[in-house]
C-alpha cells in the first residue's frame, strides 16, 4: 500500500482521536502548522529576495515594453489592432 503515495486514503489507517486526512492543512492546539507552507519553507530569505526581484524585472520589462518602448495603446486608438 506505500507505493499508492501519501494521497491514498483508507479507513483501516486512520490512527489516534483526532487523525489527519491526506490534503488537508494540519492543526496542532487549533494552530495550522508549518506544513501549510509546503515548500516555501525550504526557501531562504535570500533566494525569497533573488525571485522577487526577478520577477519584478521580468514584470517591468513587459510594462516598459507595452507602453513605452513599443506602445500598444497609440495603435488601438487609431483604430488599429495591437501590435502583435
Amino acid at each position: 500500500e506505500y507505493l499508492k503515495g501519501p494521497m491514498y486514503w483508507h479507513e483501516d489507517k486512520l490512527q489516534g482521536i483526532l487523525p489527519q486526512y491526506p490534503g488537508e492543512p494540519i492543526y496542532m492546539d487549533n494552530k495550522l502548522t508549518s506544513n501549510v507552507v509546503g515548500n516555501l519553507k525550504t526557501f531562504s530569505s535570500n533566494e525569497l529576495a533573488f525571485l522577487s526581484f526577478l520577477f519584478f524585472g521580468i514584470g517591468l520589462y513587459g510594462n516598459l515594453m507595452f507602453n513605452v518602448y513599443d506602445p500598444q495603446w497609440i495603435s488601438v486608438a487609431t483604430g488599429n489592432d495591437f501590435n502583435v
